[in-house]
């Protein structure tokens, strides 16, 4: 009964700097917040991963929710930006919704 379940490494989730990486990454929305850690959790079992990192998130944040997302406006690159994703062209601009975003 057990051998048709996987261990998945799960990131600290207390760790605080992931969390606001998260938060702005999803603009807090739980649909966004759920195909994020959904894909990090098919990707590290596809690919039989054996940690998660950064790296990781920054690569499905670009899969599932903002494909061309420039480094500098990346919540999962370098120290990670600090600001909502609302501008223009960004996946929670106001307008963005109308242009398909949340599909």
């Amino acid at each position: 009964m057990c051998a048709n379940y996987k261990i998945v490494l799960v990131p600290d989730l207390d760790e605080y700097s992931l969390a606001v990486r998260v938060a702005y990454a999803s603009d807090g929305v739980m649909s966004y917040i759920i195909k994020l850690f959904a894909a990090v959790t098919r990707r590290q079992l596809r690919d039989r991963l054996k940690h998660c990192d950064l790296k990781l998130f920054d690569e499905v944040f670009r899969a599932v929710i903002w494909e061309t997302a420039p480094d500098e406006r990346n919540p999962f690159v370098g120290d990670g930006v600090q600001t909502r994703l609302t501008g223009v062209g960004e996946p929670f601009a106001p307008d963005a919704a109308a242009e398909g975003w949340d599909q």
